[in-house]
């Protein structure tokens, strides 16, 4: 399992990357999160923070559309 925020972060801007080099000429993307079998124990603030920054910052108009599956109650 990945619980390590900066690790998390890093996954999250290599798959990014990936996904913009394939597919030549889009412009945004959406992205799926699926919260299946998330509990408290996985929860890290830092990572949330980060990603917002990495949307905001670093890629502010290349998120088109974020969904959210079985999003947990305790948010």
């Amino acid at each position: 399992e990945q619980r390590d925020a900066e690790a998390g972060v890093f996954h999250m801007v290599t798959e990014i990357e990936q996904e913009l080099d394939d597919a030549k000429g889009v412009a945004q993307i959406v992205w799926v999160v699926d919260f299946q079998g998330f509990n408290a124990s996985h929860a890290d603030p830092r990572l949330g923070r980060w990603a917002v920054h990495l949307f905001q910052q670093v890629y502010p108009e290349r998120l088109g559309q974020l969904v959210l599956l079985d999003f947990p109650f305790l948010f």
